[in-house]
C-alpha cells in the first residue's frame, strides 16, 4: 500500500515544493504509510487519539456496502492510519476481498470469528489478523449466522456486547471499519451501540432508497430504546451521470437528505468489481473513477482540508469521463 505524491498534494492543497518540505528529503513516486502519516502530522492532520467506529450497514444488498468498506478501510491505511476492519456479515465477502491468506493468515471452520468473542470462548485480539502494521482483520465466516442468537441469549441488553469488546483496544487503532449484512437484526443493533457513525450507502434505484428509509427508522428505534445518537452520513454509489435515473436518485437524495450526504460521489466503474475479483491494487492505477472517488471519499473521512466531491462536481467529471 503506498499514496502517490499527487495525492497527498491534493489533499493538502499544496505543490510538490511543500510536499517535499513537508517530507524532509527528495518524495518517492510511491509513499509508505508510515511517511504518508509523517506527512499529514508535520502539515497540522491529527489522527484520532481513540479510534472512531464507522459502521457500514443498509437492509438491501447490492448496493456497494462491502465495496466501499473495503477500499475505505485500505486507504485509510495507505495514508497512515491503524485500521482495523470487522467483518459482520456471515457471508465474509469483506474478509473474501481482503485476501487474508496472502497474508499468512488463513480462514477456515477453526478461525476464530466474531460470534467466538462475544460467546468469551476467545480474546478479541487473538481473533485480529495483522494484515499490515497498519490494517488489521477480523474475519468473518458463515458461522457468524449465529451472532444473532448468541446475543439475544448473552445481553439483555443487545446495544452493548460489541461496544464493550471494543473498549479495550479502541486506543490501539485510530480507525474501526465495520462491514455489516444487508439485514436489521440484533447483530446490526450491537454495532450501532459500538459506532460513532453509521455509513449508508444508496446507489440509484428505488428499492435502494426504500432500504435507506427502512435503514434510517431501525437507526431510530435503535437510538431510542437505548438512548444512543450516532451520527449517519449517506454515500451515494454506482452514479452514472449519462443516465437520467441516477441524475433523478442523486437530486432526491440531496433533496430529503443535503445535511447527511458525503459530499464525494462514488461513480459506476468496471475497476471496481476487476480490482476484487482480479486482485490487484485499485490505488495503483493511473486514471480511475473508482480510485479517484474512493480516495476522495476517505480524504472527507480524514477530514483533511481538500475533500470530497460535490454532486455537481461529480455530473460534470462523469460527463467529461463519458464524451
Amino acid at each position: 500500500m503506498t499514496v502517490k505524491p499527487q495525492d497527498l498534494e491534493e489533499a493538502l492543497g499544496c505543490d510538490a515544493g511543500d510536499l517535499e518540505r513537508l517530507h524532509g528529503e527528495a518524495v518517492p513516486k510511491g509513499l509508505s504509510p508510515g511517511e504518508a502519516r509523517r506527512i499529514l502530522e508535520k502539515s497540522g492532520h491529527r489522527f484520532p487519539d481513540r479510534a472512531k467506529v464507522v459502521a457500514f450497514m443498509m437492509c438491501k444488498g447490492g448496493v456497494g456496502k462491502t465495496t466501499s468498506a473495503f477500499f475505505l478501510a485500505k486507504r485509510l491505511a495507505a495514508y497512515g492510519a491503524r485500521v482495523l476492519a470487522i467483518d459482520a456479515d456471515p457471508q465474509g465477502n469483506l474478509t473474501s476481498a481482503m485476501e487474508p491468506e496472502s497474508f499468512g493468515t488463513a480462514v477456515d471452520e477453526e478461525t476464530p470469528i466474531l460470534v467466538d468473542v462475544v460467546e468469551r470462548t476467545v480474546e478479541i485480539g487473538q481473533a485480529i489478523a495483522a494484515l499490515t502494521p497498519e490494517l488489521h482483520l477480523l474475519p468473518s465466516t458463515p458461522m457468524n449466522a449465529t451472532l444473532e442468537g448468541k446475543i439475544r441469549d448473552l445481553h439483555k441488553n443487545p446495544s452493548l456486547p460489541i461496544r464493550r469488546l471494543l473498549e479495550p483496544i479502541r486506543a490501539n487503532y485510530d480507525w474501526i471499519v465495520v462491514d455489516c449484512a444487508p439485514a436489521l437484526n440484533l447483530t446490526n443493533t450491537a454495532v450501532v451501540g459500538a459506532a460513532d457513525q453509521v455509513i449508508l450507502p444508496v446507489s440509484p434505484d428505488k428499492f435502494s432508497l426504500i432500504g435507506l428509509e427502512l435503514t434510517f427508522k431501525e437507526l431510530a428505534q435503535i437510538e431510542e430504546d437505548f438512548s444512543l445518537q450516532v451520527a449517519k452520513k449517506i454515500v451515494f454509489t454506482r452514479f452514472d451521470a449519462r443516465e437520467s435515473t441516477s441524475n433523478r436518485y442523486l437530486e432526491q437524495l440531496t433533496k430529503a437528505h443535503a445535511e447527511r450526504m458525503f459530499r464525494t460521489t462514488i461513480r459506476t466503474s468496471s475497476d471496481v468489481k476487476n480490482a476484487i475479483s482480479q486482485r490487484f491494487d485499485l490505488f495503483a492505477l493511473g486514471r480511475s473513477k473508482a480510485r479517484e472517488d474512493y480516495d476522495a471519499l476517505t480524504r472527507e473521512l480524514l477530514e483533511l482540508p481538500m475533500m470530497g466531491r460535490t454532486k455537481d462536481e461529480a455530473v460534470a467529471a462523469g460527463s467529461r469521463r463519458s464524451s
